[in-house]
């Protein structure tokens, strides 16, 4: 919400597998605009959803999904899953849940018309709340310069060239800074990062099996 709406809350949904920094990043711009910050998770970590349910893949291998795992015989490295599906249960679900705790009607978003995906127009109303995106004519140069002008810190990964790392463990997204935000982690996180290529090599796997079924040559 606005900053100067006497009754704006700021929302957050952390997924349990967001990065310490940005959960403090988070809480302390909130603190120091003195703002009221509401926090939505899910009822598990991503990570532990991930290791329940499947790894968020940008190209999916059906036959390794949860659903066709029970009826397939041929084994693969690892369960996945659509992207959105993870999102979904870990980050648009809690958010949605939190707009309905808060009892908000108005919803503010950073989206702009220029984003490689966009959840929501400016202006599109559901359930009787409002999304409204102030940056919506924007593009991201106009964003950063703002902040500078502004003298707005941003949270460090994005000196790195990566951007929100909502979570650590996620495998997918590889096309948008996928190769900075594990740089990132390498860097920053060695033990998290581990864990993280060891999921993304298992995704990298299952897919590249699965890809066999349509190799033929014309």
């Amino acid at each position: 919400m606005y900053r100067d709406e006497p009754d704006a809350v700021v929302l957050y949904a952390d997924s349990g597998s967001a990065l310490p920094h940005v959960r403090k990043f988070v809480i302390d711009t909130v603190k120091s605009l003195g703002m009221k910050l509401h926090i939505s998770t899910p009822p598990i970590s991503c990570e532990d959803w991930q290791d329940a349910n499947g790894l968020p893949s940008d190209i999916l291998a059906v036959d390794a999904t949860p659903l066709m795992s029970m009826v397939v015989k041929e084994k693969y490295p690892a369960k996945v899953v659509p992207y959105p599906a993870c999102c979904g249960a870990n980050i648009w679900e809690p958010m949605t849940r939190g707009v309905q705790e808060i009892g908000a009607d108005k919803v503010i978003r950073g989206s702009k018309a220029c984003d490689e995906k966009v959840g929501v127009p400016d202006g599109f109303v559901e359930n009787g709340v409002t999304y409204l995106s102030p940056l919506w004519t924007w593009n991201d140069a106009d964003v950063f310069e703002y902040l500078e002008r502004s003298g707005i810190a941003l949270p460090p990964q994005y000196a790195s060239g990566c951007d929100s790392l909502d979570c650590w463990c996620c495998t997918a997204y590889m096309d948008h800074h996928g190769t900075s935000r594990f740089a990132f982690l390498k860097d920053n996180y060695p033990e998290l990062y581990v864990s993280a290529k060891e999921r993304l090599l298992l995704v990298r796997d299952t897919v590249a099996q699965a890809s066999q079924k349509v190799s033929y040559e014309v």
